[in-house]
């Protein structure tokens, strides 16, 4: 064997050998879950949207609720929404357009739902959905992006991944076998409830609330910028047109965003969305500034509520009369009284 051949038989099985060594590093570590059963440890945020989407497919007649919406809507706790059972299907960055398509898949599976709760930001008409296609935590499942399952899971497998997901991953690794069984900070409740639960965070806060308040994290706003509004309204519209088709009672709200988020956001976009939000189906808006996203104390920063929170939603929007709700938080918009709702947002901020 001439040694054009040797050194081309060589280099072939080095870079078989280290293709392979990628593939079975990332199959088991699964930084984003996708292949994983036990999330137990799960040491970054799992690639929700995927993995939900699929686990409601695999399991058509489990649920007859689901609640779509970002990150922020996983503290509504959708075990007690009365009537039903419900799944959390929020996912990171969670957009009109991201709902709309796993709702028509859901849908095109089968699946039979009663009820859909529909959870919106101020980024919801933001952000375009075709950014998430080249982003592993936030990748739709294949097919409803007509993409072959077994390709993407392949380039999954041999993708490589940044360094700084690998150190978070060993870290979580690492302080986790340390721990002396001490609770993980995120609790992933994947397969029941769709949510995930922070009792040590919680813990935290509960154990000494003035520092939590005083924190300086509730001075930096979360910030989103862009203009998708044509686009999610009429993804709305589609969400609206879905539901009626088939028989689902279609429930909207607005997220409660932080004061400083909500003071550092576009309000004049955020009202034009409100407006033309009321134009296609009634909502409940548990945005502004009110007695909740005033408070720090119902936050954990300034963009994601605590479940206290979740469950006045609930208790607003079902009057369940098992959480007390204040006065001021969350109304009830309709095309009739939205001008007025509009006109006293704008009265809060001038005051």
């Amino acid at each position: 064997m001439d040694t054009h051949k040797k050194w081309f038989i060589v280099s072939l099985i080095l870079t078989c050998s280290v293709v392979l060594c990628i593939g079975g590093l990332n199959y088991l570590a699964d930084p984003y879950g996708i292949f994983r059963h036990d999330f137990s440890y799960q040491f970054i945020e799992p690639n929700k949207n995927f993995i939900k989407t699929r686990h409601i497919k695999r399991n058509p007649e489990k649920y007859d609720c689901l609640l779509f919406g970002s990150s922020r809507a996983n503290n509504i706790d959708v075990r007690k929404v009365p009537g039903a059972v419900c799944y959390n299907m929020n996912y990171s960055e969670g957009v009109p357009r991201n709902h709309l398509e796993n709702l028509r898949y859901i849908l095109g599976k089968g699946v039979k739902i009663k009820t859909v709760i529909l959870a919106l930001d101020e980024f919801s008409y933001k952000i375009d959905a075709r950014e998430h296609l080249s982003q592993p935590l936030r990748h739709p499942y294949p097919p409803v992006v007509k993409e072959n399952t077994f390709s993407y899971y392949l380039k999954y497998l041999f993708s490589m991944f940044k360094g700084s997901i690998w150190k978070e991953v060993a870290s979580g690794y690492k302080n986790r076998m340390g721990s002396q069984g001490e609770r993980p900070l995120i609790e992933y409740d994947m397969f029941g409830s769709g949510m995930a639960f922070f009792p040590v965070i919680e813990k935290a806060v509960e154990d000494n609330p003035r520092a939590h308040i005083n924190d300086v994290r509730f001075d930096a706003p979360y910030r989103s910028r862009g203009d998708n509004l044509k686009e999610a309204l009429n993804d709305i519209k589609d969400i609206v047109r879905t539901a009626k088709e088939n028989g689902i009672r279609l429930i909207i709200l607005i997220n409660p965003i932080h004061k400083t988020t909500y003071l550092a956001s576009d309000i004049p976009q955020l009202m034009d969305f409100k407006k033309q939000l009321g134009w296609i189906h009634d909502y409940y808006d548990f945005s502004g500034l009110n007695s909740v996203t005033t408070n720090n104390y119902y936050y954990f920063e300034t963009s994601h509520y605590r479940m206290a929170v979740g469950d006045m939603m609930i208790g607003r929007i079902f009057k369940t009369g098992q959480t007390r709700v204040p006065d001021d938080f969350g109304s009830f918009v309709t095309a009739d009284n939205i001008d007025g709702h509009l006109s006293g947002l704008k009265k809060q901020l001038a005051r």
